[in-house]
């Protein structure tokens, strides 16, 4: 049932709910160890995401699948004004977010700021982008259709997650890479 179908009675509860959480202070940060674990296993559980590229002062904001390990983002994509951004600037910015559940307590989304390479076919790196995205067998079957292997090495992450509140953390969190 969407909100506005809803009665007052039934939305009054989670109004109420959604003020206090708001008015509540937290500011505990997590460890480090935690927070790496809980940002990996979000992008774990998401494959698109939308990539920020920038040349001359013009940005691009590009939605594209991708796949993960760890902090490093995967992604293919077909020649175009992304791959050339990349080139001319490799610093690039990921957003992944989960759509608005029903209630505020599901507002989560990720700010990945990183850098950008676009992967020489037949590398190491090639490869290890193929496997992760799980086409070590299309291999040669991609890098003849013009397809660009692109590796995002994450030098910061921001997590915003209105739900920690309930366990006392702030909402915002930051991860750095060593």
């Amino acid at each position: 049932m969407r909100q506005e179908e809803k009665n007052p009675e039934q939305i009054a509860p989670s109004v109420e709910k959604f003020i206090e959480l708001m008015k509540k202070k937290a500011t505990k940060k997590m460890s480090r160890e935690e927070l790496e674990r809980h940002v990996t296993g979000f992008i774990e559980s998401h494959n698109m995401c939308v990539l920020a590229t920038s040349r001359d002062d013009v940005p691009r904001a590009t939605p594209i699948e991708y796949h993960s390990r760890g902090t490093t983002l995967y992604m293919m994509g077909e020649p175009g004004i992304k791959i050339g951004n990349i080139k001319a600037n490799p610093q690039v910015s990921v957003g992944i977010h989960d759509p608005l559940g029903g209630d505020w307590l599901s507002t989560t989304g990720i700010q990945i700021t990183g850098t950008a390479e676009i992967l020489t076919w037949g590398s190491p790196e090639a490869y290890e982008a193929l496997e992760v995205c799980h086409l070590e067998a299309m291999a040669g079957q991609i890098s003849n259709n013009g397809t660009t292997l692109i590796r995002i090495e994450a030098k910061k992450i921001e997590l915003m997650e209105l739900g920690l509140k309930m366990k006392d953390y702030a909402p915002h969190q930051v991860w750095e890479a060593e």
